[in-house]
């Protein structure tokens, strides 16, 4: 994991600021790639997720609980992500070390912060994020639980 994060560090310390410009372009799409994938996935429960509509990046921290995060967007942001309510931030450290089924469950249970209307500019549910409540995650539990050979299941084993 610390090689992965000190390549990235020479890699864009070595690139001109275009570049570098792009090669964070190239991060974000990936992230964008598996919401698109879990989307189509389990559109019956996340057909309403419009993944141009969510800006991705990753946030890097030595250590950090937090994994994944869907935050709204407000204050002075507005102003620059004007078409994007959302932005789901992704632990970068752990993102490398996480096996791809792995990933599409982070992603997954990450999409389902996201109100069924929250796309919707003037619906009460615009800009609403579902908290962490059993209840609302009970079919991400029931599919994956928390096992991780069932997440393997039915995430796939990314090969």
């Amino acid at each position: 994991m610390e090689d992965n994060i000190q390549e990235r560090e020479v890699v864009m310390a070595n690139l001109s600021p275009e570049n570098q410009e792009e090669y964070e372009k190239d991060e974000k799409d990936e992230i964008k790639k598996y919401v698109v994938k879990i989307k189509a996935m389990f559109s019956y429960e996340l057909g309403h997720i419009e993944p141009d509509m969510i800006e991705y990046l990753f946030f890097s921290k030595k250590n950090s609980k937090v994994k994944a995060r869907m935050v709204v967007v407000k204050g002075r942001l507005t102003a620059y992500l004007k078409t994007k309510p959302y932005i789901l931030e992704i632990h970068k450290e752990s993102w490398q070390d996480m096996l791809e089924p792995i990933r599409c469950y982070v992603i997954k249970h990450e999409l389902l912060h996201i109100d069924e209307m929250g796309f919707i500019k003037g619906d009460g549910g615009y800009k609403k994020l579902i908290k962490h409540d059993l209840e609302d995650f009970k079919s991400l539990v029931r599919e994956s639980g928390v096992d991780m050979e069932k997440v393997v299941r039915v995430f796939g084993d990314g090969n």
